[in-house]
């Protein structure tokens, strides 16, 4: 899948972005309040739904596309992967490299 680089002078154009990528804010905006957040944050604080290392959990990102960007349609460990090979092209410390690397397990 490609990635759908926008021109240099425009930053994330939500108005022109995919059907799915609107769909995925109108939904968002309608149902997510304060008491959905309430329940997720009961549901998942207790950190009890799965146990695993670093890498596994890294490899589940490849499960995932985050609907919420218009530019591209990488998995979320390719991405990662991407963001942390910049972030090393461009000379900085490791410990940025792995920041990169892993900042979508959150």
């Amino acid at each position: 899948m490609a990635e759908k680089t926008p021109p240099e002078h425009v930053y994330r154009d939500y108005a022109h972005a995919a059907d799915h990528v609107q769909r995925f804010y109108e939904l968002n905006h309608r149902y997510q309040t304060v008491e959905f957040a309430r329940c997720k944050r009961d549901e998942y604080a207790r950190l009890d739904k799965t146990r695993m290392g670093i890498w596994e959990a890294c490899l589940k990102l490849d499960e995932l596309v985050d609907e919420s960007d218009p530019y591209t349609e990488l998995t979320q460990i390719q991405q990662c992967l991407q963001t942390s090979e910049a972030i090393s092209r461009d000379g900085h410390p490791d410990w940025f490299v792995l920041a990169g690397l892993v900042h979508d397990l959150g």
